[in-house]
């Protein structure tokens, strides 16, 4: 669901070398858009603490506004280092990945909120780089046999577990709910949503999400469940 811009990579290997970081992440736009909006520029970590209760969160810098907009900020030294690099794209040194002990395949989601802790923790740095450019796809439609993947890796079970992995590795207490529901879940509908596109307007947000959405929750889940068992039978 990517598409790469030319010198994408060189790019990525130039700003590794020029300011000796251990991983790199481009700028990363969503589309198809005839106007280019940006959908990630490196994140920042921000860490709260709530009744002795560790909540974490990334913020997307210049997440949603356009890129004609953001040109002289985006130049700016300042955009440089930062904390995230979303896992659409980046690059990583070999050395780092190894010191991290690989990554952790518990986790489908913050994932690239794990990496940047970890990072942290031992004193490796990210850098951005905006001359190399990738675009997200998300609002390409997607087909039947798509969703089947869609559903696996966007699926509500491993969701929860990894939200659970999560809070486990960082003694946080993200809001495991919220995770599931409000971004998960989503992720799913958008997802049915284009390829039923007459029917998301004929009948609403709601009604949608409460007759179609609820059927291939109920399709995919029981396919799964069949899928596992098989698995553990052989």
């Amino acid at each position: 669901d990517i598409e790469y811009s030319p010198n994408w990579l060189e790019q990525l290997e130039k700003s590794a070398i020029q300011f000796k970081t251990d991983a790199v992440a481009p700028l990363t736009l969503i589309g198809p858009s005839e106007k280019k909006k940006i959908h990630h520029a490196g994140g920042i970590i921000i860490k709260n603490k709530n009744k002795n209760q560790l909540q974490i969160k990334e913020t997307h810098r210049l997440a949603n506004q356009y890129w004609i907009d953001c040109e002289e900020e985006l130049k700016s030294s300042d955009m440089i280092f930062h904390d995230v690099a979303e896992f659409h794209c980046m690059l990583m040194r070999r050395s780092a990945y190894d010191a991290m002990g690989g990554l952790d395949e518990k986790l489908i989601t913050q994932e690239q909120i794990d990496v940047g802790l970890r990072f942290k923790k031992l004193g490796l740095s990210m850098s951005f780089k905006r001359e190399s450019i990738i675009t997200y796809r998300a609002y390409d439609r997607f087909t039947l046999e798509d969703l089947q993947y869609h559903f696996f890796r966007w699926s509500d079970r491993l969701a929860q577990k990894s939200a659970e992995a999560f809070n486990q590795s960082w003694n946080a207490n993200q809001n495991i709910k919220r995770i599931r529901f409000m971004w998960i879940r989503k992720h799913r509908e958008r997802a049915i949503a284009t390829v039923f596109p007459s029917c998301r307007k004929i009948l609403g947000k709601h009604l949608f999400r409460y007759l179609i959405c609820a059927y291939f929750e109920w399709k995919f889940d029981k396919f799964e469940n069949r899928r596992r068992k098989a698995f553990m039978e052989d």
